[in-house]
């Protein structure tokens, strides 16, 4: 009777396990491509649908995805319209098996929906800590920004990436450079902040000409509110772009754009930016007046 009753186990976890493999073997047919939805309800049923089977990175690309399209409501928003979030964020909460971009993902989502929870911060915090020295370019940048909403008081954390982001400056692109100086306000004011600020500023110096109309005006304003000296080189540089940029920039961005160069002294630069703003407001293409 024992020996019949073992071998019944055995046939139970064969077939159990061969359950498992064509699941899994159905799953890789049917992986969800988070990436293409257009609404959080369908990727939080794909993701309930599929968990069981789902690799980390797949967890994390759901819930990235779902924070971005859900932007820019809070977590308590969109917990409230999407109750199922709060089970998709418990999943992330137990992945293990981090990759550097799964690492940048899950910190850009969490930076998106502003979402401070003390168990995903820790599994994060954790993450990006092993992982700060193999993180890539787009990957240093997304989790620079996201550091104020990971890990807002971390200093051992934010200096750990800001190392990375300084070893790794002279590569970034235009995009990059104005992203960090974007974020760079938002973290600790830290001796290793300094260093990041100073280094970005020389290389953002160097690559002046090839920022785009939008990058210029977020670098100008990113720098005028983290106390920059008007006489700081990357300043100048960036400040004779805009008479020529002014043409492709929003009322918003013009406005902004208009106090820092005010709070620069460059009063000159300001009235051309105060002229467009004028000339926008009124309908008109451009202060010259052409369509």
């Amino acid at each position: 009777l024992g020996s019949a009753l073992c071998q019944q186990h055995r046939r139970l976890l064969t077939v159990s396990a061969d359950a498992r493999t064509v699941a899994s073997e159905v799953y890789e047919v049917e992986r969800p491509q988070f990436c293409v939805m257009k609404r959080v309800d369908d990727i939080l049923r794909a993701w309930y649908e599929h968990k069981a089977h789902m690799q980390p990175c797949d967890v994390v690309s759901a819930y990235f995805h779902a924070c971005k399209l859900s932007r820019p409501r809070t977590a308590q928003q969109i917990e409230r319209k999407h109750p199922q979030m709060a089970a998709l964020v418990d999943h992330l909460t137990r992945v293990r098996d981090w990759r550097a971009a799964d690492v940048a993902a899950a910190c850009m989502g969490t930076h998106y929906i502003q979402l401070r929870k003390p168990e995903l911060t820790a599994v994060l915090s954790e993450a990006v800590l092993k992982k700060a020295t193999k993180l890539g370019l787009v990957e240093t940048t997304h989790v620079i920004t996201a550091l104020p909403t990971v890990a807002p008081k971390d200093k051992a954390l934010q200096g750990a990436v800001i190392h990375r982001c300084v070893t790794i400056a002279d590569q970034l692109s235009a995009r990059q450079l104005s992203c960090v100086i974007g974020a760079a306000r938002r973290l600790l004011p830290t001796a290793a902040r300094r260093e990041l600020v100073e280094h970005i500023c020389r290389v953002a110096l160097k690559k002046a000409h090839i920022f785009s109309s939008a990058q210029v005006c977020e670098v100008l304003v990113g720098l005028r509110k983290l106390g920059l000296s008007p006489s700081t080189p990357v300043v100048g540089a960036m400040a004779k772009r805009v008479p020529s940029i002014v043409l492709d920039l929003g009322t918003a961005d013009l406005r902004a754009l208009a106090a820092a160069m005010r709070a620069f002294h460059e009063r000159d630069i300001a009235a051309i930016v105060d002229k467009q703003i004028v000339w926008k407001e009124s309908g008109s293409t451009s202060a010259t007046g052409t369509v």
